[in-house]
């Protein structure tokens, strides 16, 4: 069996997503960015971060992938099972930019940072617990929109009981690039 990777540019993939002319599970090389991407149907794909996008010995949470939003709406990004144990972490959120709906951008590449207390990493966080805001420090351009918000909070995945999760939430409706959450164990 051989795998073929397709080589091609951003603007090109998107044009031919535009077109649906892409195949799920199709993998590419988009050599402007030298980054992988992998079609999900005819006409979306996700591409990935780079190792070098994550900082050193970081656990990564999320790899670099696409996240659809709508505003105002809090997604789950990440959850702290794979750190292992309990601790002391700094997270780390990375995009590649973000675009609104009708193809604007709004956030240009960025780099966000929290410290957050994981008390354990097992499903134990009770579902009816309070959303614990986090405040995420960072630098990144962008335009009349606010920054991302952030709570951690449980994922429900039990029935009273889930995971330690990072929820994010952006003030526009499109799509954030590329996003990636690693942590990394203070003490």
């Amino acid at each position: 069996m051989t795998l073929k990777i397709k080589r091609t540019t951003k603007a090109r993939l998107n044009e031919v997503a535009a077109q649906k002319g892409l195949s799920e599970g199709s993998p590419f090389l988009i050599t402007d960015e030298k980054r992988m991407a992998i079609g999900l149907s005819d006409s979306t794909y996700e591409s990935f971060a780079k190792v070098s996008e994550l900082p050193p010995n970081a656990v990564v949470l999320r790899p670099g992938v696409n996240l659809d939003v709508i505003s105002g709406t809090y997604y789950k990004i990440a959850d702290f099972t794979a750190v292992g144990t309990a601790g002391i972490y700094a997270v780390d959120v990375v995009f590649s930019g973000a675009f609104d709906s009708t193809g604007g951008t709004t956030y240009w590449p960025g780099r966000l940072g929290a410290v957050v207390a994981v008390q354990s990493v097992n499903t134990n966080i009770y579902n009816q617990s309070p959303n614990e805001i986090i405040t995420f420090q960072g630098s990144f351009h962008h335009r009349a929109v606010n920054p991302p918000t952030f709570y951690i909070a449980s994922d429900k995945s039990q029935a009273a009981y889930g995971n330690l999760s990072l929820f994010m939430s952006v003030p526009f409706n499109g799509t954030v690039h590329n996003l990636a959450v690693s942590a990394k164990r203070l003490i």
